[in-house]
């Protein structure tokens, strides 16, 4: 309340942060947030509509079933074992890659929580998936088109409120683990 009767609350959200300076600005942080965000639903989305495809459209059989007991079981690990995987793995995956720098970056935390977020975009996009009416599909199979063909055409326009339902709860969960991350370090 004091900030908000001083008027500095635009100041907090637009100034750096420099605690020893008297600066408690959020910007980097409200930044790097939304980057960490973005490049990780950049990076999980492909991932997540492929393997809904593969396991609702492609292979629903014994592989399909299997492939999504697996990731429902991804669903089921602590964010903790993914952040102790991503520190102790993938950080040093990145440094070695790029041969410069702690490898603890942006790029590193976005696959992070790209990996964390993508079981649940599949569970979603797999319920959307088999919400479209079974008569579309077999239609699109009588005409004979090809499964990329019948993913495109019919499933995806029929299944978008699904699809961006995913898309926007994992938008805001990865905004809230970005942010959580960020707050420890």
């Amino acid at each position: 309340m004091p900030v908000l009767k001083s008027g500095m609350f635009w100041r907090i959200l637009t100034d750096s942060w420099s605690p020893d300076h008297g600066r408690f600005g959020i910007l980097a942080m409200i930044a790097g947030t939304f980057y960490i965000a973005s490049l990780s639903l950049v990076i999980s989305l492909p991932i997540s509509l492929g393997c809904s495809f593969f396991m609702q459209i492609t292979h629903k059989g014994c592989l399909g079933q299997l492939l999504k007991k697996f990731v429902q079981f991804m669903t089921a690990i602590p964010t903790v074992i993914y952040g102790f995987v991503g520190v102790f793995l993938l950080v040093p995956l990145v440094r070695d890659l790029f041969l410069h720098g702690s490898g603890m970056s942006i790029l590193s935390a976005a696959i992070m929580l790209g990996l964390l977020v993508s079981p649940t975009m599949i569970l979603f996009f797999c319920a959307s998936f088999e919400r479209v009416p079974k008569i579309y599909t077999d239609a699109v199979d009588s005409l004979g088109a090809t499964p990329f063909q019948k993913l495109l055409y019919v499933i995806l326009p029929q299944a978008w409120p699904g699809v961006l339902t995913g898309l926007m709860l994992m938008t805001g969960f990865g905004i809230l683990l970005a942010r959580i991350s960020g707050q420890r370090e």
